[in-house]
């Protein structure tokens, strides 16, 4: 009963963390009046129903396991509707620890040893990443699920439809800056994903390099909508393994950076974490860009991440806005590096 439970709660939550990342429904938060007492009552409803299904085994009543399958089915999709798309890695791995879970509870009731193991592994290795994860963003595993952070709407000057002062640059601009700077860090997020734009940037690091410019990768823990998003995409692009340079290790750097290249990155580089207690996403840990000489930000346009409010690093005075698909911008860059 416990596998059926956990595996059917994680089978459709997960297909409410697909649809949200694939924008098929909204990425804010989705909640019902009532929503933590709907789910207390699923709870206790599901829980009683095993009892009974267990008590009576040799003939449970009609449908009650049905009910129970239904049951769960209705508690992961309300459990994760309430949870913001900013919040996905973090729901995403914890899904992935049930799925182990239920697996290695059918591996008991089986009797298979195969099922217990690799259940277990996958279990407490999602469990364990599922803490580093929340760790990462200075919040609790507990609220995440429960407060409904990650999509709220717009604030400031985004919310009111007033366009704050930016500098706008293009790839010539942004090749001039990068071609004569000594140290450069790309901070990729989910745009790059979207652009597919990894390869690119590997050559567009690649011609700098050329050129005796340092060239380095900083990786958020929760960048990109799945647990080690960036560093799968990045690796895919052969970029070597030392230049993937975790947040803890490149920000005590970031003073000396001469360039800092954002590449659809938003919220995990958003200077609003630190600078304003009143902001949502206030003490999450960030890529600490806004500290370099000069931020470059590769994005289609000024509007909010998935955490649904605006980010001022786009707004610094040190910051410049290439507005761009990630990989046509990075190709552009390259090709005017090679010209210069």
């Amino acid at each position: 009963m416990f596998s059926a439970v956990v595996g059917s709660i994680s089978f459709w939550g997960s297909n409410i963390a697909f649809a949200k990342l694939q924008d098929l429904i909204p990425t804010r938060p989705l909640a019902v009046p009532g929503q933590q007492i709907v789910n207390g009552l699923l709870v206790l409803g599901i829980a009683f129903a095993c009892v009974v299904v267990v008590a009576n085994n040799d003939g449970p009543p009609e449908g009650m396991f049905i009910a129970i399958l239904v049951g769960s089915a209705l508690l992961g999709n309300l459990v994760v509707l309430p949870i913001g798309g900013a919040d996905m890695p973090v729901v995403i791995s914890l899904l992935n620890a049930f799925t182990g879970l239920s697996a290695a509870a059918a591996g008991f009731a089986l009797d298979n040893v195969a099922l217990i193991v690799a259940g277990t592994l996958v279990g407490s290795s999602g469990t364990i990443l599922t803490l580093e994860m929340a760790t990462a963003m200075n919040r609790s595993v507990a609220n995440i699920l429960f407060s409904g952070f990650g999509g709220a709407p717009a604030g400031g000057a985004a919310g009111d439809g007033e366009e704050r002062p930016h500098v706008s640059i293009g790839a010539q601009d942004a090749a001039i800056k990068l071609a004569y700077a000594d140290s450069v860090v790309f901070v990729p997020g989910y745009g790059l994903a979207v652009a597919q734009a990894q390869h690119a940037v590997k050559e567009l690091g690649d011609e700098l390099e050329k050129r005796g410019v340092a060239v380095n990768y900083a990786i958020h823990p929760v960048a990109g909508r799945m647990p080690g998003h960036m560093n799968v995409l990045l690796a895919e692009a052969d970029v070597p393994y030392e230049k993937l340079r975790e947040m803890d290790e490149i920000n005590p750097e970031m003073p000396r950076t001469d360039v800092a290249v954002v590449v659809g990155a938003n919220d995990v580089t958003n200077p609003a974490a630190k600078n304003d207690p009143d902001s949502p996403i206030a003490g999450m840990p960030i890529i600490e860009v806004h500290e370099a000489q000069e931020v470059i930000v590769i994005k289609r346009s000024l509007s909010p991440g998935f955490a649904g409010i605006d980010n001022d690093l786009f707004y610094e005075p040190n910051t410049s806005m290439l507005f761009a698909d990630a990989k046509q911008a990075a190709a552009d860059i390259a090709s005017e590096v090679q010209e210069l």
